[in-house]
């Protein structure tokens, strides 16, 4: 059975270091994706919890490497699925039109995911959200305010 993935550009007026920061400040997630805890350093865990308290994903950091990449596996408690990895690169500078301004390209490739995966059309949908809000956060210092964060 072949394994598929889900994956996505982004341009963000930024820099490196702003995009790594929205990626692992415990603010900013909290703002973007939701209760996300980890320390960002490879063999950490990282897991996302409910406003309840309750377990909806964890995974363990597989690379860090700050301003540039960072990847961490992604079991979603009780789906029944395999766990898949989710890694994000961040490439800078992007050329822009004004010299003086930085535009760095945030790829997210979420892979592992078995043929006809449930689990891989609520990543699809969520992905778009999360990267368009922290798009959003890092340009304007305002999350979007989709319905799933509350």
């Amino acid at each position: 059975m072949a394994l598929r993935e889900v994956s996505y550009v982004i341009h963000i007026a930024s820099t490196p270091d702003g995009v790594w920061q929205a990626l692992t400040s415990d603010q900013a997630l909290q703002l973007n994706w939701g209760l996300i805890h980890s320390e960002w350093t490879p063999g950490a865990r990282v897991e996302e919890v409910s406003d309840s308290g309750k377990l909806l994903w964890q995974g363990e950091i597989v690379e860090a490497e700050p301003k540039r990449r960072l990847s961490f596996t992604f079991d979603v408690v009780g789906s029944g699925e395999n766990p898949t990895n989710v890694s994000f690169e961040i490439t800078a500078p992007v050329s822009a039109i004004r010299p003086h301004e930085t535009v760095v390209r945030l790829t997210v490739t979420q892979s592992g995911f078995a043929e006809g995966s449930k689990l891989m059309a609520d990543c699809a949908r969520a992905w778009t959200e999360i990267l368009s809000s922290i798009k959003s956060y890092i340009e304007t210092g305002r999350p979007l305010p989709f319905a799933w964060k509350h």
